[in-house]
Order: structure tokens, then C-alpha cells, then sequence
């Protein structure tokens, strides 16, 4: 996307391979940037849609939105209808499910397991009120920005606990590892610069 062109909950960029548009918001200090699916070009020639599943599938966590039509019915007594088996990626640890019903918002999340637990804990049952059979101008709006917060803290907290999994433990350590190298290598050159007698510049 194309920087400094953003306001509350849309960016603009210059038309690249990322989209005119996506979603952006900022809570608590922490810039988060959406990957839309369908904001994100799609391609006619290609069927698998590469570029979408490149982006989406780079990411640490994956929101999933489920129609009221696709809900599973409520005697079932299943969380939801998506199979966190059905996406295949290995930096996609997290799938936050939100199944829009029409009165609730109902939130199940799915975790690689090795992920270490994260907060804050789902409402048993994991569901917000939010009477979404009103028009958006009339809806509660300490529901809404309720179900917001908790899902944005959620969702941050569930990042921060995946770069505790081993995958992303050993690409710190090695990234660590390589900026120590380089500044032992500068550090050591520089040294050596010295010890010639070059000057060095201001």
C-alpha cells in the first residue's frame, strides 16, 4: 500500500499488485492492517487467485466471516462450519471464526497447537448481542464497539503468543543472530581501518 495515505478504516494505495483499498485501524498504540480478500485484485486467468493466497496466506492470523445463511443450526451445537484444516499455510497459525446470526455476533477461535494459551477468554457462550437485524445506524453502540475491542485484543494477543511457537522462535533467533554477525563484522572492519592508519571519515 502506498504510505501516508490513510485515514480511520481505509487506505489508499497506488494501484499495485495489493489493491486500491483495505481496511486499517489503530487501537492501543498497534497499526493493524487488514488483508481483504476480496479488496485484493482478483485475476481472472489465474483460478487458484495466487496473489490473494500470497498475501492471506503470509499472515499470522486469519479472520473468517460466515454468513447467517451458512451458521450452523443452533441444536447442532457446533462451534461453526469452517474446518481450519481446509487452508493450508505455514505462518497461518490462528483462524479467528465470526458467524454473523441475527441478533449475535457468535466468535470461536481455532490455534495451531503449539501456540501457548491467550487472552482474554470467550463468554461462554462466545457470543455478543449486537441486533444485527437493525440497520447499521441503529445498532447498540457499546455492543458493537464491545465485540470490536474484545476481537481486536484478541486478535493481537494471539499474534504476540504465536512468535512463542517454535517456527517463529528459530526465525528470531536466526534474524538475531545474523544483526550480531553484522555488527561484529562492522565493528572488526572498523578496527582493522584503523590499524592501517586509513582516516576514516566524520
Amino acid at each position: 500500500m502506498k504510505p501516508g495515505q490513510r485515514c480511520d478504516d481505509e487506505m489508499l494505495s497506488n494501484g499495485d499488485m495489493t489493491g486500491k483499498y483495505t481496511v486499517y485501524t489503530l487501537y492501543e498504540g498497534h497499526e493493524i492492517m487488514f488483508h481483504v480478500s476480496t479488496l485484493l485484485p482478483f485475476s481472472k486467468d489465474n483460478r487458484q487467485q495466487v496473489e490473494r493466497k500470497r498475501h492471506i496466506g503470509n499472515d499470522i492470523v486469519n479472520i473468517i466471516f460466515i454468513d447467517e445463511s451458512a451458521a450452523p443450526a443452533p441444536q447442532t451445537f457446533l462451534p461453526t462450519m469452517f474446518d481450519p484444516t481446509w487452508i493450508k499455510s505455514q505462518f497461518t497459525h490462528i483462524f479467528a471464526v465470526v458467524t454473523k446470526a441475527k441478533q449475535t455476533y457468535r466468535l470461536a477461535i481455532f490455534c495451531d497447537e503449539n501456540v501457548p494459551p491467550f487472552g482474554p477468554t470467550l463468554p461462554n457462550p462466545p457470543e455478543f448481542n449486537v441486533k444485527l437485524c437493525l440497520p447499521l445506524t441503529h445498532y447498540p453502540t457499546q455492543d458493537v464497539n464491545m465485540f470490536r475491542e474484545f476481537l481486536l485484543v484478541k486478535l493481537i494477543n494471539a499474534e504476540k503468543a504465536t512468535f512463542q511457537t517454535p517456527i517463529f522462535s528459530q526465525k528470531r533467533e536466526r534474524t538475531l543472530e545474523m544483526l550480531i554477525k553484522d555488527l561484529h563484522e562492522d565493528y572488526i572492519g572498523d578496527n582493522k581501518m584503523r590499524g592501517r592508519g586509513d582516516k576514516i571519515e566524520p
